[in-house]
């Protein structure tokens, strides 16, 4: 769940001084973050950034890393997460992400381990690509070493991310991906020479039954990003919300149904 209690929040000017003497122009979400009383000692969490690839032929996702750690302080800040409970994975490998969270074998990765069963509330962000595999209607991360051209062999399948935490015993579970699988990113296509019949997928959300997930884009649209605020648009945006401007009724606290509507009112736009 994304809902936590906090006093409201004043985005501000956002312009302010730098040491040399310069003014720089500070995204309202990359500072004074806001600190709440929430505190989950058991809670786990898991926040990839996938910013650079091994192959040439897939662009870089330029604010991957940048959302990556900005989410981890709100988790510690104002979602109560503990700084040791947060697994923390910068261009992630392919071997990476199955060892946390886990493989079409066993679901039992590091997560899987770390959480106490009944007790644990799970949130998982990813940044970076998502792509699907030609011909396959299979939806895939694309990890840091993946050839475009053997997605089915070293990607990690989408729909695998959601079966896996399905089975993870925690009371609740919470998907943030800043991706989109079609195929095709702000710094160009991921799969060369591959037309768009055979990169349609199905949207993978479905295959978790329990849990709660907001991805930045449905199967066939583009995750597009912010450049004048150094982030994704969706990331952005959900930094926002979670910082009170979703909060549509007063109470000082953001549902799953305030931040749905918040995003839907504000990325697509």
């Amino acid at each position: 769940s994304v809902r936590e209690s906090g006093d409201p929040i004043s985005a501000g000017p956002e312009r302010i001084s730098v040491p040399t003497g310069q003014t720089s122009v500070i995204p309202v979400v990359d500072r004074e973050i806001p600190e709440t009383m929430a505190d989950r000692p058991n809670a786990v969490a898991v926040v990839f950034g996938n910013k650079t690839y091994q192959t040439p032929d897939i662009p870089d996702v330029d604010y991957a890393l940048r959302d990556a750690r900005t989410m981890r302080k709100y988790l510690i800040r104002m979602l109560g997460f503990r700084e040791e409970n947060i697994i923390f994975a910068a261009n992630a490998t392919s071997s990476d992400m199955q060892r946390i969270l886990g493989s079409g074998d066993t679901p039992k990765g590091q997560l899987y381990n770390w959480v106490k069963p009944g007790k644990s509330d799970v949130f998982v962000y990813y940044s970076g690509h998502g792509a699907p595999a030609p011909g396959e209607n299979k939806a895939y991360l694309v990890a840091s070493n993946t050839n475009p051209n053997y997605l089915s062999i070293n990607g990690y399948p989408a729909g695998q991310l959601y079966e896996n935490l399905a089975q993870v015993p925690a009371r609740s579970t919470t998907v943030v991906l800043e991706a989109c699988f079609s195929g095709v990113s702000e710094n160009g296509p991921i799969i060369q020479r591959a037309s768009p019949v055979e990169l349609s997928v199905e949207n993978p959300v479905m295959a978790m039954e329990d849990g709660l997930a907001f991805t930045a884009g449905a199967a066939d649209q583009i995750a597009s990003w912010y450049p004048e605020k150094k982030h994704g648009l969706f990331t952005y945006h959900f930094l926002k919300g979670l910082r009170g401007e979703a909060d549509r009724n007063g109470d000082q606290a953001v549902t799953a149904g305030e931040m749905e509507r918040y995003l839907m009112d504000k990325v697509p736009y």
